[in-house]
């Protein structure tokens, strides 16, 4: 098994990771990130509690959804339409 190890994103970049997770017993679906820049360090993360069951691509787009939400009120960040095809082409 291949171990993979954090990269950091390039200069005055922002790397944002993200995953999901399913939870049976419950119906429901997490969904979080953690957001750090090009030196590595952190700058903010969240998570957050969906009712029902998404797939893969809808869980871990939904914690891209609410890192952009949050980066949007805290961080003078410029998201270029580019950046959020490439999400999304990246999900599907």
């Amino acid at each position: 098994q291949q171990v993979m190890a954090w990269q950091k994103p390039q200069l005055n970049w922002y790397k944002c990771n993200i995953d999901a997770g399913f939870h049976h017993e419950t119906g429901k679906t997490s969904a979080g990130w953690c957001v750090r820049d090009y030196m590595g360090r952190f700058v903010a993360a969240g998570s957050s509690w969906i009712s029902g069951r998404c797939s893969i691509n809808e869980g871990e787009a939904i914690a891209v959804l609410e890192a952009m939400k949050e980066l949007h009120q805290r961080v003078p960040l410029f998201l270029r339409s580019n950046v959020c095809c490439q999400i999304v082409a990246t999900l599907r």
